[in-house]
């Protein structure tokens, strides 16, 4: 089990934003589930409940922590590719089937996400609108893997299941942007109008990512502008100095996402990533 330092306790905390009883609980669950904070595998999302306004600290991870946490039981055996209603155009539900060995036999688990149900609010949609199978198959896969192995999951969300919930009011580039009335499917909705550009206060997304950017590169001047603007391109913002301030949400998740690795191998596994595990090799 790794043992972390006063340092990296001090930094957790202060990161997340946690009071001395949410980091102790969410330290625990870090433990007792085995994954590391640091390495962005587990995640403390505070939020204020919507009907009494208490504080509440839900515990999360990526689909990779759910598959990691199932490989370690050692009856996961491999799940099927995510089935939507609508394959070609905007899913309105996915349906994955994992499999588990119980007694020597593999038996499928099935689940079923819908998108009404776990699309987030407008401010936060921005990787549902621009992927929205992908999005809505990890939920789907996270809710079979929660059925197969309710015990190793048990008291553990994914962020993906959790976008729905609303911001959190302990990640600063979610909580930015008040709350909105949940969005309908991308065939439904209707394309937002550009909001007047906000302020660029030091606490900005745009202001974050660009000091984010700067540590992982080792850049500064026109070399580290060049460097963003490749990540911006990944995200279609624009980079003509013209872009919302909200749009660099994303860019700032990237840098969450891929902190401490090579830029230009973060930059192509992202790209990667967005074209479904396609490369420029494949495509050609």
């Amino acid at each position: 089990m790794y043992t972390y330092s006063d340092s990296e306790l001090k930094f957790i905390q202060s990161k997340f934003k946690l009071t001395d009883i949410e980091m102790d609980v969410f330290m625990s669950a870090a433990h007792r589930y085995g994954l590391n904070p640091l390495a962005n595998q587990i995640y403390p999302q505070i939020r204020n409940d919507r009907k009494t306004g208490d504080r509440n600290m839900v515990i999360a991870t990526g689909i990779d922590g759910y598959r990691t946490l199932a490989d370690r039981t050692g009856c996961y055996a491999g799940n099927d590719d995510p089935v939507f209603d609508e394959p070609d155009g905007p899913p309105k539900k996915a349906t994955v089937t994992v499999y588990k060995v119980v007694g020597g036999v593999r038996c499928p688990f099935s689940a079923t996400a819908r998108w009404e149900q776990y699309v987030p609010q407008e401010n936060l949609a921005f990787m549902w609108r621009k992927m929205p199978h992908l999005m809505l198959g990890k939920v789907a896969e996270a809710l079979a893997l929660r059925k197969a192995f309710p015990a190793a999951m048990s008291g553990i969300y994914t962020t993906d299941e959790m976008d729905q919930a609303g911001p959190t009011i302990n990640i600063e580039a979610e909580a930015a942007q008040p709350a909105t009335s949940q969005v309908k499917p991308p065939a439904q909705r209707a394309v937002p109008k550009k909001t007047d550009k906000k302020e660029e206060t030091a606490e900005s997304p745009k202001v974050t990512f660009m000091s984010m950017m700067s540590d992982m590169t080792k850049l500064s001047g026109k070399e580290l502008v060049e460097k963003c603007k490749e990540v911006m391109s990944l995200y279609d913002v624009r980079t003509d100095g013209k872009a919302d301030i909200g749009d660099f949400f994303v860019c700032v998740k990237f840098c969450e996402t891929y902190r401490g690795k090579d830029i230009d191998e973060a930059i192509a596994e992202e790209r990667k990533v967005l074209s479904g595990g396609k490369t420029e090799e494949d495509e050609f």
